[in-house]
């Protein structure tokens, strides 16, 4: 007898999608602060280890969370696995989310996606999001010099 595994259930492909503003900050010191191990420790004020490899480990929040970048452009574009080490994340299960920044005047919009989030956790991550990123990056962002190229 074979044994079948599905790969995406129903229950593990929930996508979240959302947006947030960054009123005068451009998109490069946004990358900059998620992208920087100093940057990341510093807004999110907790352990982290953030590579800026393609295939590259990282690891948020004092081990609450880690991803693995699949695609970086500096001041555009962060596309990354992403799981959580929640006992309600299965084991092996990968998210995937896609943060693009756009320039918009003085303000870097950014559009957020992240799909394969399991229904169980949906309300959580996405708030958490805004509670855990967006809003320390932002308050973190305007307290800021304008940031030099760490590359």
């Amino acid at each position: 007898m074979l044994k079948t595994e599905i790969l995406n259930p129903p229950n593990m492909n929930q996508t979240i999608q959302h947006q947030y503003r960054f009123k005068d900050i451009s998109s490069f010191d946004v990358f900059q602060v998620y992208m920087t191990t100093e940057h990341h420790e510093a807004f999110s004020r907790a352990a982290c280890h953030i590579s800026r490899e393609i295939d590259g480990h990282s690891s948020m929040y004092d081990g609450y969370c880690d991803a693995v970048n699949v695609s970086l452009s500096n001041g555009a574009l962060i596309e990354q696995q992403w799981w959580t080490n929640e006992e309600e994340w299965p084991i092996g299960h990968r998210s995937r989310i896609l943060i693009q920044l756009f320039q918009e005047g003085k303000d870097t919009i950014l559009k957020f996606t992240q799909d394969g989030v399991p229904l169980t956790m949906l309300d959580r991550i996405e708030k958490g999001w805004f509670t855990y990123y967006w809003e320390p990056m932002d308050a973190y962002l305007q307290s800021l010099p304008i940031l030099p190229d760490e590359e």
